[in-house]
């Protein structure tokens, strides 16, 4: 597959290209704003449509850049993953060949468009539970649940392509491929940057989604509710996806990368314990030369990496499960005073 080929062969049913996207998030906004003139209050109802219509804009993109983003770490996957004549794939089929064909999913499935469907009603209940439904006349909830379907099914169609992802580096690590461990970040650990980098880009759209149920309400502090059902339905849920995801989908790499290292450890060790068990060598310069080497390699085994990931890309995919919830959380910040306020005075009434 060519990176650089349509979005709308990854995604979109049918020869959808993206300008069509374009033109109909034109005309979400458009009709939003003009729904909006005619509503009582038009700033909730357009703080509630335009970061959905925006989110609808942005998960194509994601897809696109996640997809690009796997077929570059494809590329250089066959230098640390290598085929093993009973592996699944059958014996001489490379990792990177393998990746390609995985990334099918991309294409778009059943599967993925039911998840979208799942997604959209579970959204729409989120915003009923929470009351933003309550206010509006027929016309602006009928847009306002056309809109949310629309976006939310491409969102769910993103929480299903995560999965499929985090599956493909789970199957990478079954035992298919032995995996090679080297210390440097073109390795192995290129994998968890990869996840990282996606993850942090998924968090970003959610933090937009997320907008939509701050800027939704009639007074962004005064009605900030701690319990409201979008944040604990829709935010805190796919913020623990991706922390869980990026850790779980890599577990069996960081088995694989266990056993490279005792593996390589015992053949060092034994090669040393031969050396220093052969008399005949006497002490040579040769001999010395010999053992220094192998303990310079025993403590570069020792210093190899467990996980696909570092430091960096675990913290960055936390901040990334945390910039998912951002807007709550300073509206929760801001509203905490007040909130306080308020209850200290009922109290002392």
């Amino acid at each position: 597959m060519d990176a650089s080929e349509d979005i709308g062969s990854t995604l979109l049913p049918g020869p959808i290209k993206m300008y069509f996207v374009w033109i109909v998030f034109s005309l979400l906004v458009g009709m939003s704003c003009a729904i909006a003139f005619y509503t009582p209050e038009p700033r909730p109802y357009l703080g509630l449509c335009l970061p959905i219509a925006t989110g609808f804009l942005l998960i194509p993109y994601a897809f696109r850049f996640a997809r690009r983003r796997f077929v570059e770490w494809a590329a250089n996957v066959a230098s640390f993953a290598q085929a093993v004549p009973s592996g699944a794939t059958g014996p001489g089929q490379g990792a990177d060949r393998w990746i390609l064909s995985e990334l099918s999913f991309f294409n778009g499935s059943p599967p993925m468009y039911g998840a979208g469907l799942c997604l959209a009603a579970w959204t729409l209940s989120a915003f009923y539970l929470g009351g933003y439904l309550s206010n509006l006349g027929v016309l602006q909830l009928s847009f306002f649940c056309i809109l949310t379907t629309l976006s939310a099914s491409l969102a769910g169609a993103g929480l299903y392509a995560i999965f499929c992802g985090a599956r493909l580096i789970w199957r990478l690590g079954d035992g298919r491929y032995r995996i090679l461990v080297r210390g440097h970040k073109f390795g192995i650990l290129s994998t968890g940057r990869l996840l990282g980098e996606i993850y942090f880009v998924i968090a970003c759209i959610c933090m937009v989604y997320d907008l939509s149920a701050v800027l939704g309400e009639r007074d962004l502090y005064a009605d900030f509710n701690y319990w409201n059902p979008p944040l604990w339905m829709l935010v805190i849920p796919t913020a623990v996806l991706i922390v869980a995801a990026f850790i779980y989908c890599q577990v069996p790499l960081h088995r694989q990368m266990v056993a490279f290292k005792k593996s390589e450890l015992t053949r060092v060790e034994t090669r040393l314990d031969q050396i220093e068990l052969d008399d005949e060598q006497g002490i040579s310069s040769e001999r010395q030369a010999c053992i220094r080497f192998y303990e310079d390699r025993r403590k570069e085994i020792l210093s190899l990496p467990e996980w696909p990931f570092g430091l960096t890309n675990i913290f960055g995919t936390i901040g990334s499960s945390i910039t998912a919830g951002l807007p709550t959380v300073f509206t929760a910040i801001k509203a905490a005073p007040s909130f306080h306020f308020g209850a200290i005075r009922r109290f002392l009434e």
